[in-house]
């Protein structure tokens, strides 16, 4: 097991961080984000797992099949965990300000 390699790109006000993971089995351990967003299965398939913030159990899991979409709620502890070779992944969310407010 390996962490994903990671790419960060940002156009206009639209931060995506890409994650290749290049074996099943690799993880990108639980994390959690201060808004909502979006993350694109591109290829392979990907298990996502919300965690308890005390214990770092699972509270639940789903398995998403590229090409597909995750919805991650904000706040949520969130671990993800390749299920194939090669599988493809990007959080996509807008760039915002400390008081939360999108970038322009």
């Amino acid at each position: 097991m390996a962490n994903p390699k990671i790419k960060i790109m940002c156009i206009s006000n639209v931060y995506t961080r890409m994650m290749h993971f290049e074996k099943t089995g690799d993880i990108e351990h639980g994390h959690a984000h201060d808004f909502d967003h979006g993350t694109l299965v591109s290829n392979g398939a990907v298990l996502v797992e919300i965690l308890d913030d005390t214990t770092k159990q699972p509270t639940s899991q789903k398995i998403i099949n590229a090409p597909n979409f995750v919805f991650i709620e904000k706040d949520k502890l969130h671990r993800l965990t390749a299920l194939a070779d090669n599988t493809v992944c990007a959080c996509i969310h807008a760039l915002r300000t400390n008081d939360a407010e999108l970038l322009e």
